[in-house]
């Protein structure tokens, strides 16, 4: 999913963030750079996608491990991460006219504020939990969770409880006005 996101940036110019978490305001970057292929035509430029694609994933797989050793043990705030989407994409739109993406790769299992560490949670009561939470408005950004109900090892959640997840972020996503894409795995991604 990462080497997808690089290689898209790559292509269409632009900025790439990786940033691992916990809570709502703590994150490790992993990577922050812009990326531009260089090349005096668009066929020139395209040939070198798959090199700087190769180089930014091998260097976030180099940071990985360390920035998940600086994270601490705790609650996880995926909400919370759009507060912090948020003001990045103030930032980059104060300077001028960006297509803003967020990609979230999570189980979906929220634990801070309201927590859905539950298998029992209905999706009529996740939608409930979810009207509780305050978002900001992000209008043309398009935001995507994907892994909803894979846990790390790769192991299924119930569907019923995956249900009630995807319940959950689809409805905090639409309050958002953003563009949302809540899945268990990304086609083509």
């Amino acid at each position: 999913m990462i080497r997808s996101v690089a290689e898209r940036t790559a292509i269409c110019g632009g900025h790439l963030r990786v940033v691992l978490f916990a809570g709502s305001v703590l994150g490790v970057p992993v990577y922050d750079s812009e990326l531009h292929l260089q090349g005096a035509t668009k066929n020139a430029r395209l040939r070198k996608a798959t090199k700087v694609t190769d180089e930014v994933v091998e260097q976030i797989n180099e940071s990985l491990t360390r920035a998940a050793d600086d994270l601490p043990d705790g609650a996880t705030d995926i909400v919370g991460q759009l507060n912090l989407f948020s003001e990045y994409r103030s930032q980059f739109l104060a300077r001028g006219r960006y297509q803003l993406e967020l990609t979230v790769l999570t189980d979906g299992i929220q634990t801070a504020q309201q927590s859905l560490d539950d298998p029992s949670l209905t999706a009529e009561r996740a939608e409930e939990l979810a009207s509780s939470f305050t978002v900001p408005e992000l209008p043309g950004s398009d935001i995507r969770l994907i892994g909803i109900g894979r846990q790390a090892n790769g192991e299924l959640l119930p569907t019923p409880y995956v249900d009630a997840l995807r319940a959950f972020h689809v409805a905090i996503c639409t309050r958002t006005k953003a563009h949302c894409g809540v899945v268990t795995d990304a086609a083509g991604a």
